[in-house]
């Protein structure tokens, strides 16, 4: 939920700190193909797009499908 509180407020790139963080969390205790992974990766895209950095956020979302 920190991520998408500093989100919310406009601090992206403390948004994506904190996604990468959940990511990695995620990663050590479901498949790759679970849901809350996939969940993380859209944020982490939707993050990355309203910094401008659309080709990571392209990556995050050819991720999360």
């Amino acid at each position: 939920m920190l991520g998408t509180t500093n989100e919310g407020h406009g601090k992206y790139a403390e948004a994506i700190t904190f996604y990468e963080k959940s990511i990695e969390i995620k990663q050590t205790k479901f498949s790759p193909n679970h849901p809350s992974l996939a969940a993380s990766y859209t944020s982490m895209a939707v993050a990355y797009s309203k910094m401008g950095g659309y080709m990571k956020a392209l990556s995050f979302h050819k991720k999360s499908t």
